[in-house]
């Protein structure tokens, strides 16, 4: 078996690369590692998050401006001391 036939019969055991992994989610690693984050420490900052995923201060802040406009993330209380929150946009568009 070929290699590319042998990646998708593992691809459709699997259920495909992003059906489960992303729970339904078009994101990618490195917002699914942000998500996570997140979900284990809401009280973690940017500047946390960008040291832990060995992300510049600038690349995580992008990502974070990103999923706040997707509407996966938000930010609830102040710049200091409040909390990320994960969130799921329900609505569907047609």
């Amino acid at each position: 078996m070929s290699a590319l036939k042998a990646h998708q019969a593992e691809e459709t055991e699997n259920g495909g690369l992003n059906d489960g992994i992303n729970g339904g989610l078009n994101v990618g690693i490195n917002e699914r590692n942000i998500l996570t984050l997140i979900a284990n420490s809401p009280t973690v900052t940017v500047r946390e998050m960008a040291d832990m995923l060995g992300f510049s201060l600038r690349q995580c802040e992008r990502l974070i401006a990103e999923m706040k406009r997707k509407n996966l993330i938000k930010r609830t209380g102040s710049k200091k001391s409040g909390i990320w929150q994960v969130v799921y946009n329900q609505t569907k568009e047609v």
